[in-house]
């Protein structure tokens, strides 16, 4: 009788094969990348969603170890003072790699967002930073705006396992989210 199995990670540790697996369906998420910093009138852009990547792993070898990294999300942009009135606004950082990996070979990757600026939304986790079967990239953050009444760049989609994350509008900078993992064995 055939049964799947599914575990989720949401942060770093090691995954093994146990007895009798099939194969084994990975699937990971990058991180979101922060929100920009700003202290003039307006909102900062949203930071960028992280990428999608999964493949299968057919016949996999029971007691193998992989190494299972989860993206942690990107911190928003702050304003530093640096006197005399005068200010610095910091981009956010971007979002961290979800990756699946046996010793050093990557098996799976899906790349964090972008961080975003004063002005401009981060940049969605990309395809040609990831690594799978299947990839899409992650939605870019909302751009900034000088209103006084709409808030910050709102933060990109991640994208799923049927397509790209959508662009964020403008609505909230701040922490992106961290990537889920999720893995499925199959037993024969």
């Amino acid at each position: 009788q055939t049964q799947t199995v599914v575990t989720s990670y949401r942060a770093n540790g090691t995954f093994t094969v146990p007895y009798n697996v099939d194969h084994i369906v990975v699937e990971c998420w990058g991180a979101g990348g922060g929100g920009g910093g700003r202290k003039s009138t307006g909102g900062s852009g949203g930071g960028g969603g992280g990428a999608y990547a999964a493949s299968t792993i057919t016949s996999p070898v029971q007691g193998t170890s992989y190494t299972i990294t989860v993206g942690a999300g990107g911190a928003g942009g702050t304003v530093t003072n640096n006197g005399g009135g005068t200010f610095t606004e910091n981009p956010g950082s971007a979002g961290g790699y979800s990756s699946f990996a046996l010793n050093s070979t990557t098996i799976v990757k899906a790349s964090g967002g972008g961080g975003g600026s004063t002005t401009t939304g981060g940049t969605g986790g990309t395809t040609a930073s990831s690594t799978g079967t299947t990839i899409y990239a992650g939605g870019a953050g909302g751009g900034g705006n000088t209103s006084t009444t709409t808030g910050s760049g709102g933060g990109g989609g991640a994208a799923g396992a049927t397509g790209v994350g959508n662009a964020g509008g403008n609505t909230t900078a701040g922490i992106g989210g961290s990537g889920p993992y999720y893995i499925a064995t199959t037993t024969a």
